[in-house]
């Protein structure tokens, strides 16, 4: 300004003229909506980092935090932006009534689009405001399982155990089982001998669960005292008792991993034995009733 006063242009007398005030008046609506819409989206990339940071919350809530919070937040930005275009194409003296006009056949444009598209968007849409399956959960859709990593209104992201990633389209998913919800159960199937007493191991099967509760690793996590339901079936070779047990959300595999091991032990020092399956040869016989000889052969040779 002080250059433009030396050069002999009065800043001032271009100010305040009404084309001058105009222009500093548009100039500065249009960087205070850019401010304020850059201000909003920061605001809520600093919330979404807060919201998904792991927290001590409840489990459940965490997770369907971390679900709804990325799609909120592009919702933000994408109004935030819509409207600061507006008012920008309204300083410049561009009408915005055409713009929304085409906005309009631009949704009537998608309302005509592939049903397999509408049919995404309503199945997310549903997903995400049911609960049905959050991120992080483990979760099986159409016959794959693994950890969901993402959910958009189009699809659902899944990494299995193998880390690869499954993108499943949302019109496809007609049966979702989530196996982290709420809580979870740990089915025990405990195969023993038929000469053993049922409800000695059943016991040891309760003192391997309370020690298991004391473990302050392994206690945490479960909700309650093991289930006994008792002599399920007769098997070959076989009997079985069945148990299971109550831990919380995608913690059912840890836990029963290590009762397994801890049964292991316990039944080995008990000598309780875990029969396996056994096979038993005929030779046949003859119509004369004789039993036939049977060769063996060892490894030095003799027969």
């Amino acid at each position: 300004m002080l250059i433009l006063e030396l050069w002999g242009v009065s800043v001032w007398s271009v100010l305040s003229s009404q084309v001058g005030s105009q222009f500093v008046t548009r100039a500065f609506v249009a960087l205070l909506t850019v401010g304020i819409v850059l201000v909003v989206i920061q605001i809520s990339n600093v919330v979404a980092e807060y919201i998904v940071r792991p927290r001590l919350t409840a489990q459940g809530e965490t997770r369907k935090l971390r679900t709804l919070t990325p799609l909120v937040q592009t919702i933000l930005k994408v109004v935030g932006v819509f409207i600061a275009v507006v008012i920008l194409l309204e300083q410049v003296n561009i009408r915005t009534g055409p713009l929304l006009a085409g906005l309009g056949l631009f949704g009537l444009a998608v309302g005509l689009a592939p049903q397999s598209l509408i049919k995404d968007l309503i199945n997310g849409l549903f997903i995400l405001f049911e609960d049905s399956v959050s991120v992080g959960d483990v979760a099986t859709l159409r016959g794959i399982s693994g950890e969901v990593e993402k959910i958009t209104l189009r699809a659902v992201v899944l990494r299995d155990l193998q880390g690869d990633v499954h993108v499943i389209p949302n019109s496809t998913i007609d049966l979702v089982t989530n196996k982290t919800k709420v809580f979870c159960r740990y089915m025990l199937d405990v195969a023993i001998a038929y000469r053993e007493d049922v409800d000695a191991v059943m016991n040891i099967l309760r003192e391997v669960d309370e020690d298991l509760h004391k473990d302050m690793r392994y206690g945490y996590n479960m909700l309650e005292p093991i289930e006994m339901w008792g002599l399920d079936r007769f098997g070959d070779p076989a009997v079985y008792i069945r148990a299971r047990l109550k831990t919380r959300p995608g913690k059912q595999w840890e836990v029963g991993r290590e009762f397994n091991r801890r049964m292991k032990k316990v039944f080995d020092e008990h000598s309780i034995e875990i029969p396996f399956p056994h096979r038993t040869l005929y030779w046949g016989l003859p119509k004369d009733g004789a039993q036939p000889s049977i060769r063996l052969s060892v490894n030095d040779g003799e027969t």
